[in-house]
């Protein structure tokens, strides 16, 4: 078993500090989180 590590340092969940990040900043740090989840569970 692969342990999964967090992605990005910043928060992942897309509604989490929205007024602090980017849209497209919290976006591709969300959707390489959820690759990376796909990929580990595979």
């Amino acid at each position: 078993m692969i342990p999964i590590v967090p992605a990005p340092a910043r928060p992942t969940r897309p509604f989490s500090g929205a007024g602090k990040c980017t849209a497209p900043e919290v976006s591709i740090d969300y959707v390489l989180f959820i690759c990376r989840y796909i990929c580990y569970n595979i």
